[in-house]
């Protein structure tokens, strides 16, 4: 069977392939290179359905299959590239990326390791709307969607033979659930774009598509004469070109919108390989297709996180700069992994390596990847639940009786977690973090109800409050009631003020399609912040200590710094600082922080 396999190569799909990875690399260099660039990933799908159930399914037609070889294979062929990125990206984003990214790049890992990304991606917002240089994995999606049809495929192909099941069942069955997968896209991209986009039920039918194909190919169920071949692969390419040319994300994707891609490429599978004289399938199956076919998969997997980390750390240079550095870099590391990586570890897993060893070493360093991302998450970004409030929050250095310090708040407040926890470790205090992203953190709320059974239960020396206070600009009495009801549960409650704002135009996404240029906060903000100034440093309550810090954040002539002095971006977006912001403005106020407590070795004074 494996010579016979081996004999139905087709140079076509590989310059599919091509096409596909192509589509996808330019698209990612910005949206305006190629606007549909990113139904090259539909080709991919349609693409994976066809080969992989074609290889099952003959394979259940000589009664050769066996679950340990193909799973062998897959392993031997998807796994080493993909390990070898999750480490690179994970090991890399310490030296590129602040703190919050960096736990969000490990909880991504840790999914792309148990081939859920597509479930991460999915809770995490919209695909072309997510902040895309601090998520070098995002393009995982696609790979951990084909990963879940491969445990899917298998089993029902082989249950439908097991129980004595005709091709015209296995027909059946796909045609059941591709119309079902297809109606249900169409479903969810009306009532929720970014739920079809990456859940595999309702991108199933791509693949599907590809299944149907397959099995029609194998059966010789429909073999085109020679000019409806031509006219198949015509149309095909006509379709998969304006595809990548005229769709857009705003076009109702996936929904009926990816059948375009879907059923071209189907189109150029059906006309074949055995009428190689045209033009077209001598482009397709050309030298340099192929060649570049044959490592798209290395493309696809190192393109993207090269792509953000040079966005990431030059976003200040032109679109054009970025673009030919981004190319250069992506296809050399992309070529040079096939080469040294992918085809000899393929080769050597499937002649040297058994079986059992294979599928073992996948669970092991699978197991471990997301280990090690799961620990990037829980150390790098502090952000508490009312669940977690009810256990005293996230607690740092439990066993030190005093001094204690709560850092409570919202988002805002959370993005101090990582820096205020740092400084605890070093400077020996306990910490208790109860800031929530997404609250209101004020009296009325839940989050600040239960955290009075934290305030009594631990007795904190400083209650440490960072919150968006803009938010709450229509009732400053209310905050400050709210800061005067927290100054009884606390020795000293240290207020910060909340960074400057910046204003449109200004956050490294656009300094990336614009270039860098200095700007100041809009005054209408300016004068919300200095409302609440004023209101903090005239509260009734005198246990309250207030810091603008605004000071640190703007330059003598009222610009807003976004970049340190070592290049470091300040601002993760308009509101919230970065993980270097926050620890430079920690570096700054740590003082003030310790006047409140005596230091480690101190003896504590009560007020």
């Amino acid at each position: 069977m494996t010579s016979k396999l081996r004999a139905e190569y087709r140079q076509d799909i590989d310059g599919m392939r091509a096409i596909a990875v192509l589509g996808v690399m330019i698209f990612h260099l910005g949206p305006g290179f190629l606007p549909g660039g990113f139904t090259g990933v539909d080709i991919f799908f349609v693409l994976s359905g066809f080969l992989i159930t074609r290889n099952i399914y003959t394979q259940l037609i000589a009664k050769e299959f066996s679950f340990g070889e193909f799973y062998h294979r897959r392993i031997a062929r998807i796994f080493p590239p993909l390990a070898l990125l999750l480490v690179f990206v994970q090991l890399s984003s310490y030296f590129v990326f602040p703190y919050e990214d960096i736990a969000s790049i490990g909880a991504a890992s840790t999914a792309s390791a148990l081939a859920l990304a597509n479930m991460k991606f999915m809770f995490q917002g919209d695909y072309f709307q997510i902040l895309p240089d601090t998520q070098p994995l995002l393009h995982i999606w696609s790979l951990s969607m084909e990963e879940q049809f491969y445990f899917f495929l298998p089993v029902m192909l082989w249950f439908l033979f097991k129980i004595g099941g005709s091709t015209r069942a296995v027909y059946r069955l796909f045609l059941v659930l591709f119309v079902s997968s297809l109606i249900f896209c169409i479903y969810l991209t009306s009532a929720n774009r970014t739920y079809a986009f990456y859940f595999m039920p309702s991108r199933a039918w791509e693949f599907l598509a590809g299944s149907i194909v397959a099995i029609i190919v194998s059966n010789n169920s429909f073999v085109p004469d020679e000019k409806l071949a031509h006219s198949f692969r015509f149309w095909g390419l006509i379709g998969m070109g304006a595809s990548l040319l005229l769709i857009r994300e705003s076009s109702g994707f996936p929904g009926y919108i990816a059948s375009i891609p879907v059923v071209s490429s189907c189109l150029v599978i059906l006309a074949g390989s055995q009428y190689s004289n045209s033009a077209l399938y001598r482009g397709l199956a050309s030298n340099w297709m192929t060649y570049v076919g044959r490592r798209s998969y290395s493309m696809y997997l190192w393109h993207w996180p090269i792509y953000c980390i040079i966005d990431y750390k030059y976003f200040y240079w032109t679109v054009a700069a970025r673009a030919i550095v981004k190319i250069v870099f992506a296809i050399a590391l992309a070529f040079a992994a096939y080469a040294i990586l992918e085809l000899p570890l393929r080769n050597y897993i499937n002649k040297f390596v058994s079986k059992f060893k294979t599928i073992v070493s996948f669970l092991v360093i699978s197991a471990l990847i997301a280990c090690f991302g799961f620990y990037m998450h829980q150390t790098n970004y502090f952000d508490a639940t009312i669940a977690s409030l009810r256990q005293g929050g996230i607690t740092i250095n439990p066993q030190l009786p005093r001094p204690v310090v709560v850092l409570y708040g919202d988002s805002i407040g959370s993005t101090y977690g990582k820096a205020l926890r740092e400084l605890a470790i070093r400077e020996r205090f306990r910490l208790h973090i109860a800031s929530i992203a997404g609250s209101k953190p004020l009296s009325s709320s839940t989050q600040f109800k239960e955290s009075l059974a934290l305030f009594e239960k631990v007795d904190p020396d400083v209650i440490v409050v960072a919150i968006a206070w803009t938010n709450f600009r229509e009732d400053p009495e209310k905050v400050a009631d709210f800061i005067c009801d927290l100054a009884g549960h606390a020795r000293h409650v240290l207020v910060l003020g909340q960074p400057p704002l910046l204003p449109g135009g200004s956050t490294r996404a656009d300094f990336q399609q614009g270039g860098m240029k200095g700007f100041a906060e809009l005054k209408n903000w300016v004068d919300c912040r200095k409302m609440f100034e004023e209101k903090f440093e005239n509260l009734s309550c005198a246990n309250v200590r207030y810091v603008d810090i605004a000071q640190f954040l703007e330059t003598p002539n009222g610009e807003i710094r976004f970049m340190d002095e070592g290049g470091r971006q300040m601002y993760q977006d308009y509101l919230h600082l970065s993980g270097f912001g926050s620890q430079y403005i920690w570096d700054e106020i740590s003082d003030i922080l310790f006047s409140m407590f005596p230091r480690s070795g101190e003896t504590v004074k009560v007020d």
